[in-house]
């Protein structure tokens, strides 16, 4: 747990820092300003660099000896498969395994890399994010805040029938159409990490989704493991270091299932929600991904309950807002 250590010890530091004082999630000091980018950049960095080789110990650590043939006797101590056994069915030697997992060996190369993602059995996202993790992406690392194309911003705002937004890799929304903001409750309203859907939940501010404990444990599961996902892709992005790091600190819950390092995309849910006006609504929630974005529409059943209380829903009362994510609002109570 290597890249979780980095990260609790640099938090640990940095609260102890005068230089790094935070308060209301702003900067204080315009010196102190320098000092506190200098320290976010050498924490991303270190995450980045020790990431790689946990996540493969990790890996092989979860496997199960008896897939791959391997006799188990009592006496063995080790979880899942060794490192000997693993460079065996790589061919990928025993002491540039040990480098990479303990992060002294920072650039493997493709060859290295496919070769571990078919011993260690690897699905076609934990295998893409494996090479990010590597360095062996052609994107930059540090992008985030991609432009919206101009087709997914009308895709968005001429569903008048449909809550639909746009989300970045962190999971913060940078725009939505007002079926967003009237089943959810407009994103201006709210502080800017209000916004985000992974803070929003894991630091227990309220919502109008209704989720059974089944529902909850395979949101969380997939929800973290998707922004770890968007963490291997770009694992220079500070504002997304900041947000992962800040979680681990606010809520052990994600710090528990952060620890998993498990890399799967977040893409449907059928969700419950509950409305002040309309009451309970049913809504499949389908997200489809652009470059990093994450296009996210609710639709239901055709002459359903929920279908009719959508278009019910259009002809209620709603301040409009611009369809974007700059402006700072006043605090609200609901957000999806």
């Amino acid at each position: 747990m290597a890249g979780l250590g980095t990260v609790w010890r640099f938090y640990q530091a940095s609260r102890q820092a005068k230089s790094a004082t935070y308060s209301g999630g702003r900067a204080l000091g315009g010196a102190d300003i320098t000092t506190q980018m200098a320290q976010r950049k050498i924490h991303i960095m270190a995450v980045s660099t020790s990431e790689l080789g946990a996540t493969l110990r990790d890996w092989r650590e979860r496997l199960d000896p008896g897939d791959f043939g391997v006799a188990v006797s009592s006496g063995r101590k080790a979880h899942g498969l060794r490192r000997q056994e693993v460079a065996q069915l790589s061919g990928v030697s025993v002491d540039y395994l040990i480098q990479l997992e303990q992060g002294r060996a920072k650039a493997p190369s493709s060859q290295v890399l496919t070769a571990l993602s078919q011993a260690l059995r690897l699905s076609n996202v934990e295998r893409i994010h494996l090479f990010f993790l590597a360095g062996q992406s052609p994107q930059d690392s540090a992008r985030r805040h991609q432009a919206i194309p101009d087709s997914l911003r009308r895709m968005v705002q001429q569903l008048p029938g449909n809550p639909a937004a746009i989300y970045d890799p962190s999971w913060s929304p940078i725009i939505w159409n007002s079926m967003w903001a009237t089943i959810f409750g407009d994103p201006n309203e709210r502080p800017e990490r209000e916004r985000n859907k992974v803070w929003r939940y894991f630091t227990g501010l309220p919502t109008r989704v209704l989720r059974s404990p089944e529902e909850e444990r395979l949101f969380e599961k997939h929800i973290i493991s998707d922004l770890r996902s968007s963490f291997g892709q770009y694992p220079d992005d500070e504002q997304l270091g900041q947000l992962i790091s800040d979680l681990l600190t606010a809520s052990p819950r994600f710090c528990e299932l952060w620890k998993a390092r498990e890399v799967a995309p977040y893409d449907e849910e059928y969700k419950t929600i509950e409305h002040p006006e309309l009451g309970l609504l049913q809504l499949h929630c389908d997200i489809v991904r652009h470059e990093g974005l994450r296009v996210v529409v609710f639709t239901a059943p055709a002459g359903s309950t929920s279908a009719k209380a959508l278009i019910a829903a259009q002809r209620l009362p709603l301040d409009q807002h611009p369809l974007s994510a700059s402006e700072a609002g006043r605090p609200a109570h609901w957000a999806e």
